[in-house]
């Protein structure tokens, strides 16, 4: 109710709202009057994103793209039983995938990325590549902003992006 009322333009799915188990966070999601994104959370039985992977905004004649994704580590943390019938992608993989589509078919001034990963990657469990914000951001050709979240680390910085431009990346760590 509180994002419906402050008139958010887009959310994203995160680890605590998959937490509250499938039936809860479909809910929540069908009660936002904003696209609820999550690009790298994928149906197993279609192979399709259960969310939508972004959005496209018009603002004063500017089209902005946010692509939404979440930490892919959530099978290390969560029952399947919370989020059964979904996959969670590789986040460089899954913005590569959607970058093309974006800049294919949308013709976006700017590239944004909300992602519920912080800054600083690891691989987790052996398999799951944690936090990684910022080589995304660096590595996937076409971001200029990414606002990050989950590590609850404040940071403002900037990094190199794959086409020698700055990438800008923000995470107000859990001061929203």
């Amino acid at each position: 109710a509180m994002m419906n009322y402050m008139g958010y333009d887009a959310g994203n799915m995160g680890n605590h709202d998959v937490e509250t188990g499938r039936g809860v966070f479909e809910r929540w999601a069908a009660q936002c009057r904003f696209p609820v994104l999550g690009a790298n959370i994928v149906e197993e039985a279609t192979g399709r994103p259960r969310f939508k992977p972004y959005v496209v905004l018009e603002r004063q004649g500017v089209r902005v793209a946010v692509l939404g994704m979440v930490t892919p580590a959530i099978p290390m943390w969560l029952p399947r039983s919370l989020w059964a019938g979904l996959r969670f992608d590789d986040m460089e993989q899954t913005a590569r995938r959607w970058m093309e589509v974006i800049r294919r078919e949308e013709r976006a001034d700017v590239v944004i990325g909300l992602f519920h990963a912080g800054r600083e990657p690891y691989v987790m469990g052996g398999k799951y590549r944690e936090n990684a914000s910022a080589e995304v951001a660096a590595r996937v050709p076409g971001f200029d902003a990414v606002l990050m979240g989950h590590d609850h680390v404040r940071a403002c910085a900037k990094v190199a992006g794959a086409e020698g431009d700055s990438v800008v990346l923000v995470n107000p760590a859990n001061n929203a």
